[in-house]
């Protein structure tokens, strides 16, 4: 797992948002991944 996913809200228990919180989001990175799989965008 990407260290800032380690940090991050997933997985862990949180209060329901009903409205757009873009505090929120936090980018993963996969471009590595990918290529790792041979995979292209």
């Amino acid at each position: 797992m990407h260290p800032a996913a380690e940090h991050s809200p997933l997985g862990k228990s949180s209060e329901y948002i009903a409205t757009y919180t873009p505090s929120l989001l936090f980018p993963i990175p996969r471009a590595a991944k990918w290529a790792e799989l041979g995979l292209t965008a």
